[in-house]
């Protein structure tokens, strides 16, 4: 037991497990010793993590109770993550764990750049959607400069219209509650970059759910909830003229164009590349959890996170179209995506009980990790499983 925690911590062959003193059972927590033997618990002073003591292997093992460790970092203690990272990889959305407004916070400084607001939502990499009483909504540049939406937009598509990124497209989307009509708009100027698009055949009422364009823009793939028959599809338009190319991938939660020019969609049992232009599959990968209503891939298309309704992350490489390690629980508020992955897939950010973690996903990193917490060097089966590659490299000195 930990002062201050409703904890309690018990060591078996190979791992030492976290348990709810309130409830009996196990949080789901867990510490990999790698060792055939188990520990002795030690809490640290302060109450901050435990030394797991290996006697026969010779082994000690520090774990950071705050989520902190080997390649990764705990920033915005006492904060949690309601918005991605921006396209620098610098700087994330988050608000107090107790409530209260949204902030910028610089992970690299792990300090708030001193911007708050009732609301902050990235609508692309360098331009966050300002929302306060009594001005309404604003966008605002990293660089500091406030733009708002061209008048013509607001006109057709309502006062009650809200913007969303499509990643990794060069625009934003407008949608509208109750509305089959959305249209794409430059993020750094507010005005309309492409045509309104109507989607057709909507039955009862439509819901937006995922929306990406491709990095031309000439093409859009909405993914979208129809109240009539109560399921969702995706329908790939013509970014330039708002034609319909192609519709269907029924019971599809979220989709991504790649820079190659492929889609990639979840379900709840299967995450699938398709092709844009006729939704054919081309290649399925392993689905580690039933929900999955986000995508995201990096720009070199090397890696790919997939979060779920329960904020449950995934991390892919898709070079040998595998996940690497474990599923993360990333905790976040309801209506927030809990993970995010940096456009460059140099890092992964998630939230986490006490604060926002930050993953560095450099492979040498985790390789130095690696070498830190098994105390060997890794067996080929464990580099092709953890690091998506076939070639073995030494990781320890």
């Amino acid at each position: 037991m930990l002062p201050d925690r409703d904890t309690a911590y018990c060591s078996r062959l190979g791992t030492v497990a976290e348990w709810d003193l309130q409830t009996g059972e196990p949080t789901g927590r867990e510490f990999a010793t790698l060792v055939d033997e188990a520990c002795d618990v030690i809490p640290r002073a302060g109450g901050d993590g435990l030394l797991l003591h290996a006697p026969s292997a010779g082994a000690t093992f520090v774990w950071a109770l705050d989520g902190s460790g080997a390649a990764r970092t705990l920033v915005a203690r006492g904060r949690q993550l309601v918005g991605g990272i921006s396209g620098d990889g610098v700087t994330v959305i988050t608000k107090p764990l107790t409530g209260g407004p949204f902030s910028l916070w610089d992970i690299e400084k792990d300090a708030a750049t001193g911007r708050e607001a009732e609301w902050l939502s990235w609508v692309s990499p360098t331009v966050v959607e300002n929302w306060s009483e009594p001005s309404g909504s604003t966008f605002l540049t990293t660089d500091g400069s406030s733009i708002r939406l061209d008048q013509e937009i607001v006109e057709r598509m309502g006062e009650d219209i809200f913007p969303v990124p499509a990643r990794p497209g060069p625009h934003a989307f407008v949608f509208a509650p109750q509305s089959d009509l959305f249209v794409a708009f430059d993020p750094t100027t507010g005005h309309r970059a492409g045509p309104f698009i109507e989607v057709p055949d909507i039955e009862g009422e439509m819901v937006h759910n995922r929306v990406s364009q491709s990095p031309d823009a000439s093409r859009v793939a909405l993914t979208y909830f129809d109240s009539g028959p109560r399921t969702t599809h995706t329908a790939v338009f013509d970014g330039r003229t708002g034609a319909l190319v192609a519709r269907g991938l029924a019971g599809t939660e979220g989709n991504v164009i790649t820079h190659s020019g492929d889609l990639i969609a979840v379900t709840d049992t299967a995450v699938t590349r398709y092709g844009l232009d006729t939704l054919d599959p081309i290649a399925s990968l392993p689905k580690p959890f039933s929900s999955g209503n986000t995508v995201e891939i990096s720009d070199d298309e090397r890696t790919m996170l997939i979060v779920g309704w329960d904020n449950r992350a995934a991390l892919y490489g898709m070079r040998g179209r595998v996940k690497l390690a474990d599923t993360i629980d990333a905790p976040s508020d309801e209506l927030a995506q809990g993970a995010h992955l940096s456009h460059d897939g140099r890092l992964l950010v998630a939230g986490a009980a006490e604060g926002v973690i930050v993953w560095d996903l450099d492979p040498a990193v985790h390789a130095a990790a690696a070498c830190e917490i098994a105390g060997r060097e890794l067996t080929e089966v464990e580099w092709r499983t953890h690091f998506d590659d076939t070639r073995t490299t030494a990781t320890c000195p």
